[in-house]
């Protein structure tokens, strides 16, 4: 069993191994710079598909099976994986909201929609893989997808499904021909939104789409915005302090997290 995550960009030729204990459980030690870490497991599905692992505050709905996330504190972290506490029921999950018309009930639908989305491309990697493809080859056709979203932006009503749309197009790429709707995305999305925090492995994905679409000028700017409050290192994602893809360095310039883009 290896760990996967955000320290090694998800490169599953880097895992990290884990080391069984005495008790049956598996462990290893991530390094992070970062307030939180996001991680999956190689070696848990038979099928080989990355999972969250048992040792998680919150579980993203990503490639593969999952993402898991648990305080770091910008240090070093022991990943343990248990088995015992694998899910193993097979019932649908139902999901009730105490206020059918809060944020969270109007978001859940998109958010449903895009974890079925997930698990179908999850699917098609399984197929993939099963039938001797590389792993690190396999691409989903999302054109159709983007191309939906962009229909539907303009006619949603509600402000806030309507920022859950755009964070979602550009989560699926982005680029100079995009940049009018990159544009209406920074102008709506507020930099401290939530949302951003629901982009399944962080928000880095989005933003270098923004990035694309907009230029570094107009990113820089949203930027020095959003990183005010929480200027939090990250490694190269979101942490549970700041949800930005970038750092604060002394000073008052943003420098990048991450390599942009070329």
């Amino acid at each position: 069993m290896r760990v996967i995550g955000e320290f090694n960009g998800y490169a599953t030729a880097s895992g990290v191994p884990m080391t069984r204990r005495a008790d049956g459980t598996f462990a290893a030690t991530i390094p992070c710079q970062a307030e939180s870490l996001r991680y999956q497991l190689l070696g848990v599905a038979k099928d080989g598909l990355p999972t969250a692992g048992t040792l998680a505050r919150h579980v993203l709905p990503a490639w593969g099976r999952g993402i898991a996330s648990i305080r770091a504190g910008g240090k070093p972290v022991e990943v343990v994986f248990d088995p015992r506490r694998l899910p193993r029921s097979k019932g649908e999950a139902v999901v009730r909201f105490a206020d059918p018309n809060g944020a969270s009930a109007r978001l859940f639908p998109l958010f449903r929609a895009d974890t079925e989305r997930e698990e179908r491309s999850s699917r098609a990697y399984q197929a993939f893989v099963a039938a001797g493809g590389d792993r690190d080859s396999f691409r989903w056709d999302v054109s159709g997808y983007r191309k939906s979203l962009a229909g539907r932006i303009p006619t949603e009503h509600d402000p806030l499904r309507r920022q859950y749309l755009l964070l979602s197009f550009f989560r699926k790429g982005g680029s100079k021909s995009d940049s009018l709707l990159a544009l209406r995305a920074l102008d709506e999305i507020p930099p401290e939104s939530a949302l951003w925090g629901l982009a399944p492995g962080g928000p880095s994905g989005a933003m270098w789409s923004l990035w694309r679409a907009t230029g570094p000028s107009r990113i820089q700017a949203y930027a020095e915005k959003g990183s005010r409050p929480t200027p939090t290192v990250t490694c190269g994602r979101a942490s549970s302090r700041s949800r930005w893809p970038w750092r604060r360095t002394p000073g008052t310039r943003i420098a990048w997290a991450a390599t942009p883009p070329g």
